[in-house]
């Protein structure tokens, strides 16, 4: 990885800037790259942890804050280090508003810190607050050399966000000069497929994720997903067997039978569940679901993203145990977890519980109060979508209903 000179605002980005690229570009940092000081020490330790809790496990957080306090005391009152330090620890205690604030200050101060910048972008998108981060690539933005190494992994970011914003022609203009820049950058290609996907470009979402297979189909960290938008556009554009074919090897990506890379099979196996399970044509995908369920069962209680809850309670609701989704309400207290977020992830989690017993008038109503705020569970509109088709299959059985009583 080429790496630029180092800028007096590029705050931790000019700490060791051999393995940004690796870190923005969701690579393995590979073993030729060693710490050779404390500094360099302390940076992946601070990369590595933060990483971690974007699984939004709860031993996530709490391991990251060990890290923290066991970390270097003269290298976190660094400049570079102190303010991100400092969000991180709120972050780890689930001090979510601080942790943002920490981090918009550190960046007036090094606008030009593309690390950081992810880090609050990562802070955001976990939270469901991606689109707040306008005003911050604005001003970034205006800071940043075209010529910085570090501008395409800004654009894909700044693509992403658009795509959140709705601004998908911005977005799509963002992504492609990402990726035109850097083509290893799979977070351009990660933001430019979400445009496409907004868009309905199911065509072009093929021709150019297939183009491009050989810088994302081994990425350790983008994979999985980036095929689940292949997925789901050769199913969208009539082609049920590329469709499935992909689905397969979406699945067989994980990196072991028991690692925790379910949300993407369950987003696109719950579309054919709404599509085709009142045709009887779901049987085949029992033993998939039982195996989704049961790699939930036991461990989504430990998360604080209702963006996965949600996921968990989907497969439940289609192996037919509408007891664990009432396991789960219950075992939900909201700790960790914004007051909003957690009455909005409440009420999705009962919506899909009365849609597993067919209560199809009650899923609507809950579906209908909380929608403004789904946005807050986190993730990205086209992985809330399924919330969407949820709604309108309920709609549709609701309509029925009313059409036999009249």
């Amino acid at each position: 990885m080429v790496h630029q000179s180092q800028r007096s605002t590029d705050g931790v980005s000019s700490l060791w800037p051999e393995i940004n690229g690796y870190f923005l570009s969701f690579q393995e940092i590979p073993t030729h790259c060693q710490p050779k000081n404390k500094t360099q020490q302390t940076f992946y330790q601070l990369l590595a942890g933060f990483d971690g809790t974007t699984s939004c496990e709860i031993r996530e957080f709490y391991r990251f804050n060990l890290h923290l306090a066991q970390m270097n005391w003269r290298e976190i009152q660094r400049p570079e280090f102190k303010l991100i330090y400092q969000a991180c620890e709120a972050w780890t205690r689930f001090q979510y508003e601080q942790a943002y604030t920490l981090m918009r200050v550190h960046l007036k101060r090094f606008p030009t810190d593309v690390i950081a910048l992810y880090i609050l972008h990562m802070f955001e998108f976990c939270t469901g607050r991606t689109t707040r981060l306008i005003d911050v690539l604005e001003q970034c933005e205006a800071a940043l050399p075209r010529t910085h190494n570090l501008y395409p992994f800004y654009l894909a970011i700044k693509s992403f966000v658009l795509c959140e914003c709705q601004q998908y022609e911005q977005a799509l203009t963002a992504g492609w000069a990402s990726i035109e820049a850097r083509p290893e950058n799979v977070y351009g290609i990660h933001a430019v497929v979400h445009a496409l996907h907004e868009t309905g470009q199911w065509g072009q979402i093929i021709e150019f994720l297939n183009h491009r297979a050989s810088s994302w189909m081994n990425n350790p960290g983008m994979k999985i997903h980036i095929c689940w938008h292949l997925v789901i556009a050769y199913e969208q554009n009539q082609m049920p067997e590329a469709a499935l074919e992909t689905f397969h090897t979406l699945c067989a990506m994980k990196e072991t039978p028991f690692a925790k890379q379910d949300l993407d099979a369950v987003g696109f196996l719950w579309r054919l569940h709404l599509k085709y399970t009142d045709h009887g044509s779901q049987i085949q995908w029992q033993k998939q679901w039982q195996k989704l369920a049961t790699l939930w069962t036991g461990v989504i209680e430990n998360s604080v993203s209702y963006l996965h809850k949600l996921h968990a309670a989907l497969s439940f609701s289609a192996t037919q145990q509408p007891f664990l989704i009432e396991k789960l309400i219950a075992e939900c207290d909201g700790f960790g977890i914004a007051p909003q977020t957690h009455r909005t992830g409440v009420a999705i989690l009962r919506a899909i519980h009365q849609f597993t017993l067919g209560q199809y008038q009650t899923c609507l109503s809950e579906l209908e109060q909380s929608q403004p705020s789904w946005h807050l569970i986190g993730g990205s509109n086209a992985q809330r979508d399924i919330l969407r088709l949820t709604k309108a299959y309920a709609e549709q059985h609701v309509q029925h209903a009313l059409n036999i009583a009249s």
